[in-house]
């Protein structure tokens, strides 16, 4: 698990500047980004299909019923410190119907509602996987399956059924955010939150307006902050957004956590488009 982790977050870091770039040849250096980012997602892909077979038996065992508490605010919570991956038709109805696209071609699956670990929160400073936080303690959460993320259209596990995500503690000075963040903090835009792959200047990310939230796919262009073509309207507030461009595709997929006001969910969106 950790030789995969590190593995990871090495293709992660090392496209970690490619959006600064001069302004004149912002829109060059966009597509090259956009290659280079594609060629990393193509090798971490390739090198997790070659450590699959050794976490295949862990990604299709059921899960039984978790020993809930309640938090402080009356959500549920889990006392085994792993988050609860609940899944059935009910849950996908639930939350596939408050997310309306807005372009042809996108997909929404695999939606999940989880049950946190007790005193635990989402911590969206990182926009590459599910972190957790309780104020002083930072965790990875990793997906259970092959590729320990969100895997591309046809790669998932077809067959519904609830699984456990195990994490890893990772030291606050260490976290790696997304470049995009720092971009969105320093420009005046009403962007919330944010994600891309090694691109400061092209990410996706998130408007909120009274428990309704805007997808869409932004770029910086002469200094401000542009919508460059919107996603999906979602009837719910979204705590968290991060992105992976699977390999050979134009697109990417999208993991969304979002909450009723109780729960959150799991969702992942495919884009045609990215």
């Amino acid at each position: 698990m950790r030789t995969q982790t590190v593995m990871m977050m090495a293709v992660l870091i090392s496209i970690g500047g490619a959006g600064a770039a001069p302004q004149a040849t912002a829109q060059t250096n966009d597509k090259a980004s956009e290659h280079k980012a594609n060629r990393s997602a193509s090798t971490l892909y390739e090198v997790l299909n070659e450590q699959a077979s050794s976490r295949s038996k862990q990604s299709t065992e059921d899960v039984g019923t978790p020993v809930l508490k309640r938090d402080s605010n009356g959500s549920a919570c889990t006392t085994d410190q792993l988050v609860h991956a609940s899944v059935g038709s009910n849950i996908t109805s639930r939350i596939k119907n408050s997310i309306v696209p807005l372009q042809k071609g996108i997909q929404v699956r695999d939606i999940a509602m989880l049950t946190l670990p007790c005193g635990f929160k989402i911590d969206d400073r990182s926009g590459w996987s599910l972190f957790l936080t309780n104020g002083s303690e930072v965790r990875r959460y990793i997906e259970n399956n092959p590729f320990g993320f969100a895997p591309a259209f046809g790669f998932s596990d077809p067959i519904e059924k609830s699984y456990t995500m195990k994490y890893e503690d990772i030291p606050r000075e260490k976290v790696q955010t997304d470049s995009c963040i720092n971009t969105i903090a320093s420009i005046s835009s009403s962007l919330k939150l944010c994600s891309s792959f090694g691109n400061e200047k092209s990410f996706f990310g998130i408007e909120r307006s009274d428990h309704t939230s805007h997808l869409g796919h932004y770029v910086v262009r002469d200094g401000a902050i542009i919508e460059d073509f919107p996603l999906a309207n979602i009837n719910k507030d979204v705590d968290s957004i991060y992105f992976i461009p699977p390999p050979d595709a134009s697109g990417g997929t999208i993991t969304l956590i979002v909450t009723d006001g109780q729960n959150p969910y799991r969702a992942y969106v495919d884009t045609p488009r990215g």
